[in-house]
């Protein structure tokens, strides 16, 4: 037996409503069901931005994510394929285009400029690659990772159009989706780049 939390009175455990008073047992997310599903979108996105993003600050506060290379510049191969010297020489140059635009873009919302030339400057960049990837062909050992590139890029380049036109319109919403969207693009590209720092060895 439990008590009834309006009238304490004694009621079966499984009881959803008191006979007495016809109080509702239930807690507050079985009461309200469609409340509970959307803050649990909620929390899910802000965790997956707090998880995509580098820095500490508050979600308004982000900065893009920097897409990374390792430290050491492969030295091209003539025996390596064009294909990872064109991966390489446009993801570092994608890395370099990240690094301004990290911190001119980590101010409050709306960034002030040069956040939007930055911004613009990073998206001329992914276009450049997409543009020079579409003139080679990834060997039959490297296809998948190829399409996760390739995807990546397709991602990113959505998310830096939305940047842009949300830094326009200072739209906070539209902002905070593209830097989810920028950072899960950002890991893809992170990862197809490894393994391609891996080929080139």
């Amino acid at each position: 037996m439990k008590q009834c939390k309006a009238c304490m009175t004694p009621i079966d455990d499984a009881a959803t409503k008191c006979p007495q008073c016809r109080a509702d047992q239930r807690n507050w997310f079985a009461r309200h069901k469609f409340l509970s599903a959307i803050l649990g979108l909620i929390l899910l996105l802000v965790v997956t931005g707090m998880f995509s993003q580098p820095q500490t600050k508050t979600a308004s506060n982000q900065a893009p994510a920097a897409v990374k290379t390792p430290a050491t510049t492969p030295v091209p191969d003539s025996k390596q394929p064009p294909y990872f010297d064109t991966v390489w020489r446009n993801l570092d140059h994608i890395s370099k285009a990240s690094q301004p635009m990290n911190q001119s873009c980590s101010k409050p919302f709306p960034a002030p400029e040069p956040c939007h030339s930055d911004v613009a400057a990073y998206r001329n960049a992914l276009l450049g690659t997409e543009r020079e990837l579409r003139a080679v062909t990834a060997p039959a050992s490297f296809a998948q990772a190829d399409a996760t590139l390739r995807g990546a890029l397709q991602k990113d380049l959505e998310a830096s159009s939305k940047a842009l036109v949300s830094l326009e319109t200072k739209n906070l919403a539209g902002w905070l989706d593209a830097l989810a969207k920028h950072g899960q693009a950002g890991a893809d590209l992170n990862r197809a780049g490894a393994q391609a720092w891996e080929v080139m060895q």
